[in-house]
């Protein structure tokens, strides 16, 4: 991956795919936190998708396909199918959140090992920097939501 406009390719398939999977999984969580948690990742994909847009017009860019970015929607599309199939209730909302904290750290991964180091353009390197903290933020918080859901009840 060398490509600033592939870069905002990856970018814009981690945000579109998110806000897919938290519409879907608002709709059918059971739990609160859940369910919140879901409508924060429509919120905030939603608003990093919209600033990573309007960079990346300013710059003259376009969001250009890349293995990567092809990689990353069929995960997507892979997990939204067992997303599909699983129990409503309890076993949904362990699911979900079991995915988001795998995807959180993949997409954190992906960040710091394939897009950072390729990134040419400095305002890239901004959003790209921003969105990494906003990933780590959401993954810490799936992990808080999978800590409860994974508890004893007593």
């Amino acid at each position: 991956m060398t490509n600033d406009d592939e870069i905002f390719g990856v970018l814009n398939i981690m945000n579109e795919e998110e806000m897919k999977m938290a519409e879907y999984a608002k709709k059918w969580a059971k739990g609160t936190r859940v369910k919140e948690f879901a409508a924060l990742m429509i919120t905030d994909h939603g608003a990093i998708k919209s600033r990573a847009n309007e960079t990346r017009d300013r710059l003259g860019l376009r969001k250009t396909d890349s293995r990567l970015r092809s990689d990353i929607e069929n995960d997507s599309k892979q997990k939204m199918e067992v997303l599909e199939k699983v129990d409503k209730g309890d076993a949904f909302d362990k699911t979900y959140i079991d995915i988001q904290v795998d995807a959180h750290a993949m997409w954190i991964n992906f960040i710091d090992t394939k897009l950072l180091p390729h990134a040419q353009m400095p305002e890239l390197r901004v959003e790209l920097n921003n969105f990494r903290s906003t990933l780590e933020r959401h993954y810490n918080t799936a992990k808080e939501i999978q800590a409860s859901l994974t508890a004893p009840k007593s």
